[in-house]
């Protein structure tokens, strides 16, 4: 019996093995070909929801999106094969759709202080923690403040990446996972205390919105003339006020103006959860040592089976 469960075991764990997928890397430093208007979804906090994940992505190619970006808690936690999941799961689909990402909290290991080290599974899969590109006449910049702070060092990138490419754009996007503060009464999923200092950054270079996500439903918000836009309805629990899973898609037009709406998709059964339990949840490794020690456990009762039978033979030529 040990021996088949081992069988069964091994053969289970060599099937569900994630395969190592090429990274998905997002357009670092680079410049979109093609012109405004132009339209673009936006989505956060999916987690192991690859469900909500396919229905958005196929959505937002109907809406005609360029991209998606993903703001943030892409995985649960924060391991290689969370992430293979991930990418296994998106190069399954059947979608020309590109797909760009900046870190969430679920993305990198809270417990390392050096945020290379911190987020070196995420950059695996997508690429650099921060980072800008540029469509049409629209510069993105993605910052992580994945674990609701952000060093000083980032702070100054992000300064002088502003600094340095603004102007050649009619429209700033700067994008992240944590937002600077939650506009809802009562809560506090923000950066808190870190926020001013941020935001007198956006202001010094006229930032035209933040997207952000981490809160899980829809909320908008606006500090100091820069509106907030915070969508965390990709896939995890949802929160106050609970709505319909969802993305953003905004649309920009020639002369730099943009506007966001809120497309839901429904509350559809997470039916990709048990694959996602067996691929990610349950390391390979797991499976295959508990298949070696049910392997020897069933040689060690088989021997001892062999030696009691031995025995009562002789006891029987004995008698």
């Amino acid at each position: 019996m040990c021996l088949a469960a081992a069988v069964v075991l091994l053969a289970l764990a060599l099937v569900l093995k994630p395969r190592r997928k090429a990274p998905c890397l997002p357009p670092a430093g680079e410049v979109i070909q093609g012109d405004a208007p132009f339209r673009f979804a936006v989505v956060g906090d999916s987690r192991r929801n690859a469900t909500v994940l396919r229905r958005i992505v196929k959505s937002a190619e109907q809406d005609g999106a360029r991209f998606l970006l993903h703001l943030g808690d892409i995985v649960n936690r924060p391991t290689r094969q969370e992430f293979d999941w991930v990418l296994d799961t998106l190069s399954g689909l059947d979608s020309d759709l590109p797909f760009y990402a900046a870190p969430g909290n679920h993305d990198i290991v809270e417990t390392e202080e050096d945020p290379e080290l911190r987020s070196r599974f995420y950059r695996a899969a997508f690429g650099p923690r921060q980072y800008w590109f540029a469509c049409a006449n629209c510069l993105f910049v993605v910052f992580d403040d994945s674990n609701a702070e952000y060093t000083a060092e980032d702070l100054d990138w992000l300064d002088r990446t502003l600094a340095g490419l603004r102007s050649g754009y009619e429209t700033c996007f700067v994008c992240m996972h944590v937002p600077p503060r939650d506009p809802r009464p009562g809560h506090s999923h923000g950066l808190g205390k870190r926020a001013p200092e941020l935001m007198a950054v956006l202001k010094k270079h006229d930032v035209s919105a933040v997207l952000a996500a981490h809160i899980h439903t829809y909320a908008e918000d606006n500090i100091d003339g820069i509106p907030i836009v915070i969508t965390g309805g990709g896939g995890s629990s949802r929160v106050e006020p609970i709505l319909p899973y969802h993305y953003v898609l905004c649309s920009v037009e020639g002369d730099g103006s943009f506007q966001v709406q809120k497309k839901e998709i429904g509350n559809p059964l997470n039916v990709s959860l048990a694959g996602y339990l067996f691929r990610a949840w349950l390391p390979t490794d797991g499976l295959m040592l508990l298949a070696a020690a049910l392997a020897a456990a069933g040689l060690l009762l088989a021997i001892g089976r062999s030696d009691r039978g031995q025995a009562a033979g002789t006891e029987a030529d004995a008698g």
